[in-house]
């Protein structure tokens, strides 16, 4: 039963993090929904570019040197756009 308190304490930090502003020619991480357009559609539509040659199912690493790139990112129907920094800290890189 403590599991559920426990993580809310530990995901809190990490969702405001993630909504925090990035560089515009940083790379994030794009994460899409199943049933609506691919991230790779999405990045596309927002003006930027695919980093890497692999991309998970629903998720891209993107970078675009367009202002407001994460806004236009969620306008498209990206669920969650996170900046690759965070993502490397997280995984201790």
């Amino acid at each position: 039963m403590l599991i559920l308190p426990m993580m809310a304490l530990m995901t809190g930090p990490v969702i405001v993090l993630a909504g925090s502003p990035s560089r515009v020619d940083r790379p994030v991480l794009v994460v899409s929904l199943p049933w609506g357009p691919s991230s790779e559609q999405i990045v596309q539509r927002a003006d930027g570019r695919l980093l890497g040659p692999e991309s998970a199912p629903l998720g891209v690493l993107a970078t675009s040197d367009a202002p407001e790139f994460r806004s236009r990112l969620r306008a498209e129907g990206a669920i969650l756009v996170i900046g690759a920094s965070l993502i490397a800290s997280i995984c201790g890189t």
